[in-house]
């Protein structure tokens, strides 16, 4: 009999989780189920390929359900319709052997979709893995080759439902005063004291973000340091290779090289790795909530003949609703071309 646990959602808004086919199914399921067990946020299945059926054989196959739903909503190649409100993106790894797969291209077209869709929308977006190489590829940025960074195996759900198999290969270097590390430390990342230890990291990725190369709107906020203690003996990890980069302003885009999924929350620096998930699920919730003022706000009030001066009432709204939801989740930085697109959306020309 399966164990099918279940949390309240309340308002919270859905993580759209791009699908991937990788290992028949069990790597999405991978993504939903850590996801949705760390976050307690539900998960949907973006640009899905034959109906997601790996997944839905992969969920048939466990001993248990995902934490949230038994099957996650699924969405095709065009997912988003005009009053379709959603939250974080995320851009999963990729398997060593996905480019085998039958789907493998028309994945990384939808990715591209989604990525640029996401970019025009002022969407929140989280890259693991191979997922921030395709984004930072798709910014302008180069690839390079890394020789001691992948690890023997990445890790497992066991059969009882818990994660292990997380191999840490190295420490890492965060930026003081970045998104990541407000991410990870909250009200102590302005303590300079709470990097002095350089949080350790898993890591089972041949490729990495070059610094030869960096796009314009993004900066580097995490980099590779020594070598952690249980790492194979046969591995030892170059250093000050990009682990980490964001964006230097508007709406956060997170491109993480290791994976913060993999980790427990009792294992060394584990809740700094999980924070980064959730903060990213809150900061998906800001432009929902975004989306659904905006829209309201075009329902409700009609051109009349004060149309100046309406606009200029709900710019304030508009402008005071931002600000507070920046404010809750603290350093995601302000987008004034959000307000001004806003502006020019309730704008009301005289009749």
């Amino acid at each position: 009999m399966k164990k099918n646990c279940t949390v309240s959602r309340f308002n919270k808004a859905i993580v759209d989780i791009s699908y991937r086919e990788d290992k028949e199914g069990k790597s999405a399921f991978w993504d939903h189920y850590t996801f949705q067990l760390i976050t307690n946020y539900p998960t949907r299945v973006v640009g899905t390929t034959n109906n997601a059926m790996f997944l839905k054989n992969a969920i048939k196959d466990h001993g248990f359900s995902l934490p949230i739903s038994q099957i996650p909503p699924i969405i095709g190649l065009r997912p988003y319709s005009s009053d379709d409100f959603h939250g974080l993106l995320i851009i999963p790894g990729s398997h060593s052997q996905s480019h085998k797969h039958p789907h493998y291209e028309t994945r990384m077209k939808n990715e591209t979709n989604l990525i640029k869709d996401a970019c025009n929308r002022g969407r929140p977006v989280l890259g693991i893995c191979a997922g921030a190489w395709k984004i930072w590829e798709l910014l302008g940025g180069e690839e390079v080759e890394v020789y001691n960074h992948k690890s023997r195996s990445m890790g497992r759900i066991s059969n009882d439902g818990k994660i292990g198999n997380n191999v840490k290969m190295h420490h890492l270097k965060i930026q003081f005063g970045s998104t990541l590390a407000d991410a990870m430390y909250g009200k102590a990342a302005g303590n300079q004291k709470v990097f002095a230890s350089h949080p350790v990291a898993n890591s089972v990725h041949e490729k990495a973000m070059s610094s030869n190369n960096i796009p314009s709107n993004m900066k580097i906020a995490a980099w590779s340091s020594w070598r952690a203690n249980n790492a194979p003996v046969n591995k030892s990890p170059e250093e000050n290779v990009i682990e980490a980069a964001e964006t230097f302003y508007g709406v956060p885009m997170l491109l993480i090289q290791w994976h913060p999924e993999a980790f427990k929350a009792d294992e060394p620096d584990g809740e700094y790795h999980r924070n980064i998930l959730s903060y990213m699920a809150k900061a998906g919730d800001t432009y929902y909530w975004k989306q659904k003022m905006l829209l309201e706000l075009k329902k409700k009030y009609q051109p009349d003949q004060e149309g100046k001066q309406t606009s200029f009432i709900l710019f304030l709204i508009s402008l005071s609703f931002f600000l507070f939801l920046s404010f809750l989740l603290r350093r995601i930085p302000f987008d004034w071309k959000i307000l001004l697109a806003a502006n020019d959306l309730l704008r009301i020309s005289p009749t």
